[in-house]
């Protein structure tokens, strides 16, 4: 497309926009954005929570044990013999520390719960403060030997799916997972956005709940939806499913996802996901 041409393009949706807005007693944030062959426009969210516990080989982990024994017969730390640096070491073993979920300035590590082996955090990435025989797929610990996403039970299709809002007209697609990331937790837990590309995208015909109760979808042919990759940040993560068309809610490793997804789906997002 040439510049005169985009320039071009830009004028008509610019006067379309303001004949909108002055002419006509519509909101177009009220309007769901469809695409060229008229397929509702849809955004998704992968959310991953990270690795907790470190698998390794054996022989791997013998010679990290012969290297640590062998460091603690000669190595000396001189900075503990100096008195000057006791109070100052003391002061900025948290504040400095480069892994900021071992640090007892991290919120997420305040202690929630008693398990077999001591207190353990619900929020906590930290493997000292993460229960390792957690069962609960609706924990954040579950399955902390790998990476694990979060997915919600669609209540009008009865199927699993990631997590899915709609766009409006005039909504960017940063805008659309912010909103779609308020919506179900209303801020209470945080989330990193690291993808400015949709890594899948899938399309399907809407469901008859959607055909029968949403007349915004009348004359579009379907849902086209793109997903866009997420990782939990800090906070316990809690959802409202009050006013969503989800009502339940799982974190499962990748091994686990043909137990959930129907086979299409599985199918167009396995390959783009990871083990850990």
């Amino acid at each position: 497309m040439s510049k005169d041409e985009m320039d071009s393009n830009v004028a008509k949706v610019s006067e379309v926009s303001k004949r909108l807005s002055t002419e006509y007693d519509i909101n177009p944030e009220t309007i769901y954005a469809f695409s060229r062959d008229f397929m509702r426009i849809d955004v998704g969210l992968i959310i991953a929570r990270p690795p907790i516990f470190m698998h390794m080989r054996e022989r791997d982990i013998k010679f990290m044990k012969m290297r640590s024994e062998i460091m603690n017969e000669y190595f000396i730390n001189m900075k503990t013999h100096i008195e000057e640096y006791k109070e100052v070491t003391r002061l900025n073993e948290d504040i400095l520390s480069d892994n900021p979920y071992a640090s007892t300035m991290n919120l997420d590590n305040f202690p929630t719960h008693s398990g077999e082996h001591g207190d353990y955090c619900a929020a906590s990435k930290n493997f000292m403060k993460v229960d390792p025989e957690c069962s609960d797929v609706r924990s954040l610990h579950y399955a902390g030997e790998d990476k694990v996403y979060l997915l919600m039970k669609n209540r009008f299709t009865d199927l699993w799916e990631f997590p899915t809002g709609r766009i409006h007209i005039g909504q960017t697609f940063m805008r659309a997972k912010q909103d779609l990331f308020l919506n179900y937790t209303d801020n209470a837990w945080k989330v990193k956005f690291y993808s400015s590309m949709p890594t899948t995208t899938t399309i399907r015909d809407f469901s008859e709940a959607e055909t029968e109760t949403d007349l915004k979808n009348k004359g579009m042919r379907g849902v086209r939806t793109y997903y866009f990759n997420a990782h939990h940040m800090r906070g316990l993560p809690e959802f409202k499913f009050d006013h969503t068309e989800h009502n339940d809610y799982a974190w499962v490793p990748k091994r686990q996802l043909n137990e959930y997804f129907d086979e299409d789906y599985y199918n167009i997002h396995i390959h783009s996901l990871k083990t850990r």
